[in-house]
């Protein structure tokens, strides 16, 4: 036989069901800023070619691909990662965060991409601006160990990183740590460089601080 809730209590356990998905919806938690990301990328599947780059190559991997444009933001210096187009040689798409916030351009534009067959959380990085994946240098030695370069046509560990939630700052913004798959560092503004190399980024750091955080700016922002 059914029973019934007294209408008093029926009308008590909706409010506080409401008042907990409420919550929910507005803790800037790892689960909600990472479940956000995963949707904003699954609704990336119907995006027209402004939204995406047409040049950007099919990625080798058996589940379906999905990228979303996004402006990156050092937060311990406020200034938009650069892929440094204008380099040459080796040092050609070096990734710098160097560019005053609100002054975004072409070198500045880059899209999280992620496989539905990937690990949850991980996405590969695709700079706009070079034609390229953002490749983290583990071959590297000394100072330029595991350098970010936007140099590969291809994508291979070297080129997947995990995105981390930490935090909300001041303006509300989520902020996000960088994980590199290719030797499980956290990536780093190598703010006590100097000239054409300050601001490098690097996975190089096993815990991470505020050199170690990031802003992800979808499409643009402040």
């Amino acid at each position: 036989m059914k029973t019934h809730l007294p209408s008093a209590t029926a009308l008590l356990l909706v409010v506080i069901l409401s008042a907990a998905q409420s919550a929910d919806a507005t803790t800037p938690g790892e689960a909600g800023a990472a479940s956000s990301m995963e949707q904003r990328a699954s609704s990336a599947s119907g995006h027209s070619e402004s939204d995406a780059d047409a040049s950007r190559p099919q990625a080798a991997t058996a589940g379906d691909m999905f990228c979303v444009r996004y402006l990156i933001v050092a937060e311990a210096t406020n200034q938009y990662v650069t892929a440094e187009v204008g380099y040459t040689g080796d040092m050609y798409g070096l990734i710098r965060a160097r560019t005053r916030r609100g002054s975004a351009g072409d070198w500045e534009k880059f899209e999280l991409c992620r496989s539905t067959d990937w690990e949850s959380g991980t996405y590969a990085i695709w700079s706009r601006a070079a034609g390229n994946y953002v490749s983290t240098e583990v071959e590297r030695t000394g100072s330029h160990y595991a350098r970010l370069r936007a140099r590969s046509s291809f994508l291979g560990g070297h080129e997947l990183f995990r995105v981390r939630s930490l935090y909300r700052n001041q303006y509300g913004e989520q902020v996000f740590s960088l994980q590199s798959v290719a030797n499980n560092l956290y990536v780093s503004a190598e703010l006590n460089y100097a000239g054409g190399e300050q601001g490098m980024l690097r996975a190089r750091n096993s815990f991470v601080g505020g050199q170690e955080a990031f802003i992800l700016v979808e499409g643009g922002g402040r």
